[in-house]
């Protein structure tokens, strides 16, 4: 996922899963990514994690 409101091109890695241990990495918070960054991350990690099957639980799908 870009982000294209830093100085240098950067990206999300929504699909490496271990980054997300920031404490780890002494990550540091530079700037705020633009408006759908965010939902468009987590759209790739939830079915990595298996959350996905979760949230069906508790989504009442209409019947046809």
């Amino acid at each position: 996922m870009p982000v294209s409101n830093l100085d240098k091109p950067s990206v999300v890695t929504a699909s490496l899963i271990q980054t997300l241990s920031w404490k780890d990495w002494d990550v540091k918070l530079i700037t705020e990514a633009e408006k759908g960054v965010m939902a468009q991350v987590l759209v790739r990690i939830i079915p990595l994690l298996g959350i996905d099957d979760i949230i069906d639980q508790f989504i009442e799908y209409p019947t046809l």
